[in-house]
C-alpha cells in the first residue's frame, strides 16, 4: 500500500495521532481504493479499521478529536461524499452529506480494476485504470459500448474509487468510461510515479493508446466509438494523444489544457512555478524538448472532433493557451466547439457553468460520437 500522496495542492492530511499520542491512524491507498488504518505504537501493531467504514472506498482529510474520535470525509463509487466520524469502537456517525442522495443505485456504476502489460521503448511493466461499465435499466445494446478515456491532471494525480458525477454522467447514459492511471500516477508506488520524470508527455500518451488496445482485445469498447478526455494536465494529454494517433479517436474534450509549455513556465502561478523542471526538464537547455512536447507546436496533425473548454479567469492555465489552439483548428476548418465561460478559473464553481458544460459536452458528444 502507499501511505502518502503527491503533494500538489495545500491541506493535504493522510494521518492523524491520536488524542494520547500512542497510536497513529493512517490511510492506505491500495489501486485507487482507500482503507483506514492503526497503528498500535506501544504494541507495535497495525490494525485495518473494520465495520461500517469498509463499505466506503475512498477516504480523505482525516482529523483526530478527543474522546478518541476521528473524523474523515468518505465517499464510495455510489455515495457521494460524506462528513463522518468515528467512534474508539468503530461506529461511524454520518454528520453531512454533500449532495442529496437521491439517484437509484440502478443508476451508478461499480468500478472494475483493471491492469495490463505494456512495454515500449522506455520500459516494460504494468498499467493500471478504473473500468467503469454503463449502468441505466434502460440500456441495452449487443455491441461493445461506446467509451471514454478519462486522463486526470496533476499530472501526478491518480483516479481513485471515490464518486465521481462526470464518470456517473456518462455510464448512467450509456458509456463507459476507463479512468486511466498512467504511469506517473500516484497510488501504485515511488518508481510507477518516478516513471513521469523528465517523460510527461511521453509515457502517459503511450500508456493512453496502451488503454485503448487492451480495451479493444477484451471486448469492452467500440473502435469506432472512442473519446478521449481530460482537464488542466490531462486536456494535455488529450491534445498530445490525438496529435500522436489521429483517426483513434471520435472525439477529444479538454477543459483548460496546457497546450504551450513555454507559456506554463511564464504564466502559471508561483506554487507551480518549476513543476517543469521535473516533469520535462530545466530550460534552456531543454527547449527543443519543450517544443516538441508541447500540442501548439503539431497543432497542424490535430484531425478529429475537439471541444474546448476554458474558465476566462484561469491563473494556472490561461486562456491564451486555448485561444492559440483553438486558432488553429478554426484555420483548418477541423470540426471544434469552443466555449470561454466568465467568471471561472482552473475548475467550475457556478451551477449555471457546471450545468451548460455538461449539457454542452452531451451534445458535442451525440454529433460527432454515437
Amino acid at each position: 500500500a502507499e501511505h502518502g500522496l503527491a503533494a500538489w495542492v495545500h491541506g493535504m492530511r493522510t494521518q492523524a495521532w491520536t488524542e494520547d499520542g500512542k497510536s497513529l491512524y493512517f490511510l492506505r491507498f491500495r489501486e485507487g481504493f482507500t482503507s483506514l488504518a492503526r497503528f498500535d505504537l506501544q504494541e507495535q501493531t497495525l490494525h485495518e479499521v473494520q465495520g461500517e467504514l469498509r463499505n466506503y472506498t475512498d477516504l480523505t482529510q482525516i482529523a483526530s478529536a478527543p474522546q478518541g474520535k476521528l473524523a474523515l470525509i468518505a465517499s464510495s463509487s455510489t455515495t457521494p461524499a460524506r462528513i463522518l466520524s468515528i467512534s474508539g469502537s468503530g461506529q461511524v456517525h454520518i454528520h453531512r452529506r454533500s449532495i442529496q442522495e437521491e439517484i437509484q443505485d440502478s443508476y451508478l456504476s461499480c468500478p472494475e480494476l483493471l491492469s495490463w502489460p505494456i512495454k515500449t521503448h522506455l520500459s516494460v511493466g504494468v498499467c493500471h485504470g478504473l473500468y467503469y461499465p454503463p449502468s441505466n435499466p434502460e440500456y441495452e445494446s449487443r455491441q461493445p459500448p461506446p467509451t471514454i478515456i478519462k486522463i486526470h491532471g496533476g499530472p501526478t494525480s491518480q483516479y481513485r474509487a471515490g464518486y465521481s458525477v462526470e464518470t456517473q454522467f456518462f455510464t448512467s447514459r450509456g458509456f463507459a468510461v476507463l479512468e486511466l492511471n498512467y504511469r506517473g500516477s500516484s497510488g501504485y508506488g515511488r518508481s510507477y510515479a518516478a516513471a513521469l520524470k523528465e517523460n510527461w508527455g511521453i509515457v502517459d500518451v503511450e500508456d493512453t493508446r496502451s488503454a485503448v488496445d487492451y480495451l479493444l482485445s477484451q471486448g469492452l469498447a467500440n473502435d469506432q466509438q472512442l473519446v478521449v478526455m481530460g482537464g488542466s494536465a490531462g486536456g494535455y494529454t488529450v491534445l498530445l494523444s490525438l496529435i500522436a494517433y489521429p483517426g483513434l479517436f471520435r472525439a477529444g474534450i479538454c477543459r483548460y489544457g496546457v497546450s504551450n509549455l513555454f507559456s506554463l513556465t511564464e504564466d502559471t502561478h508561483k506554487f507551480e512555478q518549476h513543476y517543469l523542471d521535473g516533469l520535462v526538464g530545466k530550460l534552456p537547455e531543454h527547449a527543443e524538448r519543450y517544443r516538441h512536447r508541447s500540442p501548439l507546436f503539431s497543432a497542424e496533425q490535430i484531425e478529429d472532433p475537439l471541444a474546448v473548454f476554458q474558465g476566462e479567469e484561469d491563473q494556472v492555465v490561461p486562456r491564451s493557451q486555448s485561444d492559440e489552439l483553438v486558432e488553429s483548428l478554426a484555420k483548418r476548418g477541423i470540426p471544434h466547439l469552443y466555449q470561454i465561460y466568465t467568471g471561472e478559473g482552473h475548475g467550475w464553481r457556478k451551477s449555471e457553468t457546471i450545468e451548460d458544460y455538461y449539457e454542452k459536452v452531451e451534445q458535442f458528444l451525440r454529433q460527432y460520437v454515437v
